[in-house]
């Protein structure tokens, strides 16, 4: 039999023979592979990409977090608010306005007669140094000084040795006091008034 086209010594079904023996040789599969690479290579991964970028987003905040945290330190600075309070003398609003020197001018008055004398006060042994006219002497302390005044009496030595009294008084006007007066000596007890001025 004769070939059906002329010239090429070949019939379709020995076309198709050699296709599919030339398409299972390994170049033709290699290159299949290289075309199916390219084709793909759109969304292929690039070999020499590095590994996706899975960090946070950690750009800081440029305003500072505020400070929430409560104050607990404490408060270690001094007091340093002045005292407007006057720092007030013992005696300041006492009845008698003692100071070095302040002078009482006075007489006592007993059923025998009236004695007067002069007392002064010493600051620094806080008490009066009392002398009367007739030559008495002594020393009076004061016991209390407010709205009610007491000083007790003691006479150490002269005419009125051993004699001791007990002056209660208020003030019973401008720069004046008196009250009641209650002597004691060995010769017995006696009472009188007493008022003083300066």
């Amino acid at each position: 039999m004769r070939p059906l086209s002329g010239g090429s010594g070949f019939t379709a079904a020995g076309r198709r023979s050699q296709t599919a023996a030339t398409l299972r040789s390994p170049r033709a599969v290699l290159i299949l592979v290289l075309a199916a690479c390219t084709h793909s290579a759109g969304t292929a991964t690039s070999p020499d990409a590095g590994p996706p970028d899975t960090s946070p987003d950690v750009a800081a905040d440029s305003a500072p977090a505020p400070d929430l945290a409560p104050d607990l330190a404490p408060d270690r600075a001094p007091d340093l608010a002045p005292d407007l309070a006057p720092d007030l003398a013992p005696d300041a609003a006492g009845t008698l306005p003692l100071a070095e020197g302040f002078t009482l001018h006075e007489c006592e008055t007993s059923a025998s007669g009236t004695a007067c004398g002069t007392w002064v006060w010493s600051e620094s042994r806080k008490l009066f140094e009392a002398e009367w006219t007739q030559g008495a002497r002594a020393q009076i302390m004061l016991i209390e000084n407010g709205a009610q005044v007491v000083l007790r009496r003691f006479d150490p030595s002269g005419i009125s040795s051993g004699l001791s009294a007990d002056y209660t008084g208020a003030a019973m006007g401008e720069r004046k006091v008196g009250g009641p007066v209650t002597w004691s000596s060995p010769a017995g007890v006696g009472t009188g008034t007493w008022t003083a001025t300066w």
